[in-house]
């Protein structure tokens, strides 16, 4: 899911619009509001540089990061501008959820605005995280967003339960099995390239193991 969404769909985003701009956050593993808020503001630093040029964005990142202390460097490796959040005495180390969603609301003015949070079913260890989720969905209008998850049972608490605060909130779409001969197909397109062969009752087996 995470591998179609960010190489295939996030990329036709981008390819679609020559200025736009795509925030991907991985939420796998929060257990609590800092943690939420630290890996949002990472996120949005880094989707924020490489979509502006370097003076606007620090420019913009002075009056976004009030009481926020950061450093800026130069990726060695890409040559965009990198943020780090470090806290101190009487600061937040990051911006709160509603800050980022605003920020994301404000730039979708000036170009398209793709949003994305990945293993998003583990914000149901935070308390009050998916009341705030609800809340900072409710600040975009009309913005793409895809939420996915690996735990279905876990989303479906958060999606489902009709007194939990993103109930009936967005369209549910799940990924099928892929059958054995498409996949197959796939393998075997894979391994051509290194002079393998795989016959097709291997295939299956290999398959069903996994």
């Amino acid at each position: 899911k995470t591998s179609i969404v960010k190489s295939v769909t996030a990329k036709h985003f981008e390819k679609s619009h020559k200025k736009c701009l795509v925030f991907f956050t991985d939420l796998m593993e929060v257990r609590s509001m800092a943690d939420i808020e630290l890996r949002l503001t990472r996120d949005f630093a880094k989707a924020y540089a490489h979509s502006f040029p370097v003076q606007s964005w620090l420019e913009s990142l002075k009056s976004m990061a009030r009481g926020v202390r950061y450093e800026i460097s130069m990726d060695p490796m890409t040559g965009f501008p990198s943020i780090e959040f470090k806290p101190s005495a009487g600061q937040k180390s990051s911006l709160g959820i509603i800050d980022i969603f605003e920020s994301l609301e404000r730039i979708a003015k000036t170009r398209p605005v793709l949003i994305i949070l990945d293993e998003f079913q583990d914000i149901h260890k935070v308390p009050s995280a998916q009341a705030l989720f609800r809340q900072a969905f409710q600040v975009l209008t009309g913005l793409p967003i895809i939420v996915l998850g690996s735990k279905r049972h876990l989303l479906s608490q958060i999606f489902a339960l009709p007194d939990a605060p993103l109930a009936g909130w967005g369209s549910d779409i799940s990924l099928k099995p892929i059958d054995h001969k498409l996949y197959h197909a796939y393998i075997v397109k894979r391994l051509a390239r290194h002079h393998i062969t795989l016959p097709f009752d291997v295939s299956i087996a290999m398959q069903n193991l996994l």
